[in-house]
This record gives C-alpha cells, sequence and structure tokens, in this order.
C-alpha cells in the first residue's frame, strides 16, 4: 500500500480515536460515510473540517516529503491539524456570535462540540 494512503488512514484514525460513533476506514467508505451519517448539524460540520484537514495535511506531508525529504509522524501531523480545526471553529463561532443569532442555552458552541466530541 502507498504510504501516503497508510499516513492518512493512521492520521484519521488518530482524529477520531475518541468520537463515540463507529466510522469507516476506508478513504471510498468515509466519503460515503460523511454524505450520509446521521448527527447533529455542529457535528456535521466538524467532521467534515476533519475530513478536509486530513486531506490537506497529508497532501502538504506528501509534497514536503517528496521535496525536502523530511517525514513528520502521523501524531504531529494530527497535532498540527487540531490546531488548525480550533482556529476555524473559534472563527465559526464569532461569526455567530457577531451576526447576533439568538442561542438556545442548550446548543453548544462549535468550540465545545470539539471538546467535547473529538478531543480530549
Amino acid at each position: 500500500m502507498n504510504n501516503t494512503i497508510e499516513q492518512y488512514y493512521a492520521v484519521w484514525n488518530l482524529l477520531l480515536a475518541r468520537v463515540r460513533m463507529a466510522y469507516p476506514s476506508t478513504l471510498q467508505q468515509i466519503v460515503h460515510w460523511l454524505l450520509n451519517v446521521t448527527v447533529r448539524p455542529r457535528v456535521r460540520a466538524i467532521l467534515k473540517l476533519v475530513f478536509q484537514g486530513a486531506i490537506y495535511f497529508i497532501w502538504r506531508e506528501r509534497n514536503s516529503r517528496l521535496h525536502s525529504g523530511v517525514n513528520k509522524p502521523a501524531t504531529q501531523i494530527v497535532k498540527e491539524i487540531q490546531v488548525q480545526i480550533r482556529a476555524k471553529l473559534l472563527g465559526m463561532d464569532k461569526e455567530i456570535f457577531l451576526s447576533y443569532q439568538v442561542r438556545s442555552r442548550t446548543q453548544e458552541s462549535f468550540i465545545s462540540t470539539w471538546f467535547n466530541q473529538f478531543q480530549a
């Protein structure tokens, strides 16, 4: 199997290690699952960000390996993805706050959903 694909699966599994739901492991199944999974809208949005982040950072890592010969472990890539996702989620929460949308007390912010469901 291709090293990039193996690393993608390692990153995907590390990113979703704390999620309390069954998720697929092959790329084709992941795409189908993301399109059809029944979860709350905030969780769906975060899952899509996780997928997009994994694709982008694996692509970036592949290019780095090809052009500079530097290899990062999957754990380091996951940390970079998590930092970017948290920054994006904070921005999404800020947009909601600034748009003066009324939120019910039971509605979690994106960042709290992230920490409650994805990252301990």
